[in-house]
């Protein structure tokens, strides 16, 4: 079966074997060598007990070199050979890692049993994810590798237990992280069973069928693995009425995305940012209608309010081409999150959107700013002239420090069709600029992980703005968080907090843990968090706390909002306007109105009043000049008593 060498040279010795029990004590091996060498024997012995009966029981009965010690650090590989590095680099040496010694043998069995029912396992996702499979069947432990880390007694390379990954929102292009999806709904199978090893007779049982597809497709190769588990558990040859354990199955594959209806995500939808008060908020979804039109299947929302941990649920009906449904009309000033999933027959809830929102460390949901108006933004499209502060003391990153840049893209899988991002190439406002501020650029062709957050944190900080005036004023921005790759993924935190005393102290608004490869938006109401005054600050910290994790961040379009009076349906304006827009030197506005007083502000990007006056009677016409204005995005602002409008004017030179 096997035996165990440093480097090169192989440990022998000479014993005499009697009829019956044998005691033989390896006198010249190392800790190692025999750690790894037992290790090799139980995961053989185990695949014995589970292929027993089949015809495949003896695939492994064959000689395989374990080697330890082998030049380097963190790592193992299986090459026809188990190969395990020596101790160094933080880590320790692999070959006393029982679960890494299972996951490498677990390689061999991938390739041999494949081989042996006559096909060839070639998908790198799928063999990773496998042998994590082999792993913790033996175990029954979802978490995978504790000790690995030498300074860190607790520290682990995989788990299944918690963050679950989900398709497609979770495949990287790494095989190694591709392949958690499909060995986390295995393991979901196991805890629906309420029993490891009865999941793994029918994790077993599947390869027979040598499923297997190029990389890139482990969409269509989960799926078909998914109709495989079930074909296995049918007992009357006819999946369209269920499996003695179709339920168990369905909903652990389902909550890693991985459903028969189509391959990918289940239901689409395109977020509402801004709704006006006491309306209902329209939700429109996209999904097939074999999923539409099955028995017990439907699409279902829920919604809270001001970021309350309460969820109230949304009916959705379909119509023939989408699924819609309603969030009921709120006040002005109230700010809704929400999302949606899909939920089938079993109860098993497929394709929720946005991804991992549910877990209990959650994804950002979708929020809608309900009956605000803007009054400021800052979409860094002319760079850092609004005073941004790139970095604070104490900040200790070596790289990956925050500046203000157009970003360069750090593709996780070069060449990959798409490329996954875990830094990407364009902002979120998109413009001719690309500006945001972004944790470090790499040149264009250097690796992912070059110039991202490394040994520490790096702090960005808001110049001061106003908001004393404003009514229930709100902050949304958009960021970009990547922590899931690297020696500790899932670890390192994205913090952002608020401060109306000029940056004196501060209240945390997000500490956030979950990576999304994705802009996404995230919004709060101020007097939630602090008192808003005219001396407010945001303060953004990325950082990498643990071991060799790559992190980026990046912040784009900083938006400040304020609600409208309840009583804006009484507004004594009957008609306003201003023109043009986009405006080059001069800006024309007015109103035909009923004699109140009306104070007009004109305010730039970062909230500065750069034009105001007050005006009164029944019409006004009124002509600002921009001449020596910088370009960029302003905000025209009128309030009165029961008024306030703003609009957006862009001013291009």
């Amino acid at each position: 079966m096997g035996k165990c060498k440093t480097g090169a040279t192989t440990p022998q010795f000479t014993a005499t074997l009697n009829p019956g029990a044998n005691n033989i004590t390896f006198s010249s091996a190392n800790i190692k060598e025999l750690s790894a060498y037992n290790s090799v024997n139980e995961i053989h012995d185990y695949y014995v007990t589970k292929m027993m009966g089949s015809g495949a029981e003896t695939v492994m009965d064959i000689q395989m070199q374990t080697i330890v010690d082998v030049s380097g650090n963190c790592n193992a590989f299986y090459n026809g050979d188990l190969n395990f590095y020596a101790a160094g680099g933080q880590c320790n040496a692999t070959s006393i890692i029982n679960d890494v010694v299972y996951h490498e043998y677990g390689h061999g069995i991938n390739y041999d049993l494949y081989s042996y029912y006559g096909g060839i396992f070639s998908n790198g996702a799928l063999g990773e994810g496998y042998a994590d499979t082999w792993a913790n069947g033996l175990t029954e432990d979802p978490v995978l590798g504790i000790g690995f880390y030498s300074g860190n007694a607790t520290g682990f390379v995989r788990r299944y237990d918690q963050g679950r990954k989900v398709y497609p929102d979770d495949i990287m292009g790494e095989v190694h992280a591709d392949g958690e999806i499909i060995a986390g709904a295995w393991w979901d199978v196991g805890l629906n069973f309420n029993n490891v090893q009865q999941r793994m007779d029918l994790f077993v049982q599947t390869f027979a069928a040598t499923i297997d597809y190029p990389d890139g497709q482990e969409g269509q190769l989960y799926t078909d693995i998914l109709v495989e588990a079930l074909t296995i558990d049918d007992n009357d040859g006819d999946l369209s009425n269920g499996t003695p354990n179709y339920c168990a199955i369905t909903s652990a594959f389902g909550i890693h995305g991985i459903n028969m209806f189509v391959v990918g995500r289940l239901i689409t939808h395109n977020d509402v940012l801004s709704a006006p008060g006491q309306q209902n908020i329209t939700l429109n979804a996209s999904g097939p209608s074999g999923f539409a039109n099955g028995p017990g299947n439907s699409v279902n929302g829920y919604y809270s309010l001001n970021h309350s941990a309460t969820w109230n649920p949304i009916s959705f009906a379909y119509n023939g081409t989408i699924f819609q449904g309603n969030i009921p009309g709120q006040p002005n000033g109230t700010i809704v999150s929400y999302y949606l999933d899909a939920t089938d027959q079993c109860g098993t809830h497929f394709s929720i959107t946005p991804s991992n929102v549910t877990d209990t460390n959650p994804n950002l949901p979708y929020y809608v700013l309900v009956g605000y108006n803007l009054v400021a933004s800052d979409y860094f499209d002319t760079g850092n002239s609004q005073g941004w502060t790139l970095g604070m003391p104490g900040d200790n990153a070596t790289t990956g420090q925050w500046i203000i840049a157009s970003p360069v893209g750090s593709i996780l899988n070069p060449g990959g069709s798409p490329p996954v991002y875990v830094q990407p190439p364009i902002d979120h406002t998109n413009t001719s600029n690309n500006l945001c501020a972004v944790t470090g650029n790499a040149a264009p062709n250097d690796g992912a992980g070059t110039n991202d957050i490394d040994d520490g944190k790096t702090t960005l900080l808001s110049p001061n703005f106003d908001l004393s005036a404003y009514s229930n004023p709100a902050i949304s921005y958009w960021r970009w968080y990547t922590n899931d790759q690297g020696a500790t993924p899932g670890t390192d935190y994205w913090q952002v907090s608020v401060s109306n005393d000029g940056g004196t102290t501060f209240v945390p608004i997000e500490n956030c843990i979950v990576s999304d490869h994705s802009w996404r938006r995230f919004a709060f109401r101020v007097a939630d968090y602090v008192q808003p005054t005219a001396n407010m600050r945001l303060k953004f910290i990325g950082e990498d706390a643990n071991d060799g994790s790559l992190v980026e961040g990046l912040l784009d379009d900083l938006e400040i909002w304020s609600a409208e009076p309840v009583g804006i349906s009484e507004t004594p304006i009957l008609s306003w306007y201003a023109y043009p827009n986009p405006a080059n030197e001069q800006l024309n506005f007015g109103w035909k109105g009923n004699g109140t007083t009306v104070d007009v502000k004109l305010f730039n990007t970062v909230g500065q009043i750069v034009y105001q006056n007050q005006f009164s009677g029944n019409t006004v016409s009124e002509s600002v000049s921009l001449k020596g204005m910088a370009e960029g995005i302003y905000t025209l602002q009128m309030s009165g008593e029961k008024l306030f409008k703003s609009q957006k004017i862009s001013v291009v030179h």
